[in-house]
């Protein structure tokens, strides 16, 4: 190849080069080139619309199933104002709005299908929630932590939620044999992992039903079978509470927005609605509520509580 074919040559490769690198350099003629958008982050709002739907989709039998799914308005409820205090685990089964559901189909069906209903949900959850808190234990001996995605916290919520329905639709016997077969469960998981080295027990509260949770379903068995002044007698003479310490707590549809759970409004705003209401219940917030603040004065509270349900329970 002669110089003047090799130079030309040269020259036409370094035309074809800049052509190739300009083209690469513009690119197609799209419009100027923009980051993709990033998602909007899905609001608390839209959680609870998009949870609100799931439940309404949910048949009788898949809203049993999922009472351990955790959900935004069950996890904020109950909070206690004492820091001494563990959650109101009653006042969470409450705002649950899978439990609202139930409740309101078990008042369709006959009364012993309800009992028959509420009482196999109740052997379910606390046959499941043994499951996942022999895991647990497994796990600590290994690991010496409690591993939260085991779920115990979550199916001790389901065993609570079980246990309130059998408060409105089972006898008082019933509730009584429950929450004994619950403490008997729970005593012996948290004695599994007493040896540890924190000041408290890691599965106190998740073990089984701590000691509000039985005041307070023995307030609700209380309320379902006497009348609102006898109840009230009870609760002043016999259990010896400070009746304008219990709080009047409801139980909301299950498809109220959280927005009108609040009775506060910004000046100038209209009032919101009062949402419909299932049932209502005077219950204990917390134990520094009506000053048991002792190991003591509480047991003496359960023991009087216990024993006013078990006459409902010989009167049967």
């Amino acid at each position: 190849m002669s110089g003047r074919r090799f130079g030309v040559t040269l020259l036409l490769l370094f035309a074809m080069n800049v052509v190739v690198l300009w083209s690469l350099r513009e690119g197609p003629d799209v419009g100027p080139i923009r980051p993709a958008a990033a998602a909007e982050p899905e609001t608390a709002q839209q959680r609870e619309e998009d949870f609100i739907q799931r439940v309404a989709a949910m048949s009788l039998e898949e809203l049993e199933e999922s009472l351990a799914g955790p959900e935004l308005t069950v996890t904020f409820a109950g909070q206690s104002g004492s820091a001494n205090e563990y959650p109101n685990r009653i006042i969470q089964v409450l705002a649950d709005r899978r439990v609202a559901r139930i409740f309101a189909a078990y008042l369709d069906l006959a009364p012993a299908e309800a009992d028959r209903r509420a009482e196999r949900l109740f052997d379910t959850w606390l046959a499941e929630h043994d499951r996942r808190l022999e895991k647990t234990i497994a796990r600590y001996r290994v690991s010496g932590g409690i591993e939260l995605t085991i779920g115990a916290h979550h199916s001790n919520h389901a065993v609570a939620a079980a246990a309130f329905l059998v408060s409105r639709y089972c006898p008082p016997s019933t509730l009584i044999e429950k929450v004994e077969r619950w403490q008997e469960l729970g005593s012996a998981a948290t004695a599994k992992v007493a040896n540890n080295p924190l000041p408290v027990n890691p599965l106190e509260y998740d073990a089984g039903p701590d000691s509000l949770v039985i005041l307070n379903l023995s307030l609700l068995m209380l309320q379902q079978y006497l009348a609102a002044a006898e109840f009230e007698a009870i609760v002043r003479d016999q259990i010896r509470l400070p009746w304008p310490a219990l709080a009047e707590i409801p139980l909301r549809t299950w498809a109220t927005p959280s927005h009108m759970f609040g009775g506060v409004r910004a000046k100038g705003v209209e009032p919101r609605p009062e949402p419909p209401v299932l049932a209502r219940y005077r219950m204990v917030r917390g134990w520094s509520q009506i000053g048991a603040n002792t190991a003591e004065a509480r047991n003496g509270v359960i023991r009087r509580a216990v024993a006013a349900v078990r006459e409902l329970e010989d009167a049967e």
